[in-house]
């Protein structure tokens, strides 16, 4: 059992190495990710808790569990995991798609998620007023809500911190819409 100095280390290692296998493959690039993020963090461990193999060995399986679940796609059973599942979903805003965009000017099947990701002006992490967590998401057209609910929503219904969490979307001109 670790620590929670040891559980924030594990997210931090699972938030920077999530993605390293998108570098070779989308498909199961979170099994990718894995591979390559072991040796990386087990060298960093070493160099930070070099006397400590119980931390090490902890720290490490928060960090696997957080990238090997990041997807959804995937049973997570610890919180750490669900942070890292909920942080990744979280991460839309219309910077994302700019190059699609740009490269891509006739319409192509699966074109929503770069124009409901463009619509995604900002998104926010704060305390909130009924839960623990809210997530304020701030858009400049209702097609961004497909992201919020095609991607965010579905990512929160598997992870392990979904009972602490509140989602607000808000459009200009429209109703602000409450989930969870």
């Amino acid at each position: 059992m670790g620590s929670y100095d040891d559980s924030r280390c594990g997210v931090v290692i699972a938030s920077l190495c999530h993605d390293l296998g998108m570098g070779i493959s989308r498909q199961d690039h979170e099994l990718v990710s894995m591979v390559l993020a072991r040796p990386m963090c087990e060298k960093w461990l070493e160099q930070t808790f070099s006397n400590n193999l119980q931390k090490r060995v902890s720290i490490g399986e928060i960090a696997l569990e957080g990238i090997y679940g990041h997807m959804g796609n995937r049973k997570i059973t610890s919180m750490e995991a669900g942070i890292i599942l909920v942080a990744d979903g979280c991460d839309m805003e219309k910077g994302r798609s700019r190059i699609p965009l740009a490269l891509h000017t006739e319409p192509q099947v699966g074109d929503i998620h770069k124009y409901s990701a463009n619509a995604i002006e900002k998104v926010r992490i704060t305390k909130g007023d009924e839960k623990p967590i809210r997530i304020d998401i701030e858009m400049s057209a209702e097609i961004g809500m497909f992201q919020i609910e095609e991607v965010l929503l579905q990512k929160i219904s598997k992870s392990t911190i979904r009972d602490y969490l509140e989602v607000v979307a808000k459009v200009p001109g429209l109703k602000d819409k409450h989930y969870l």
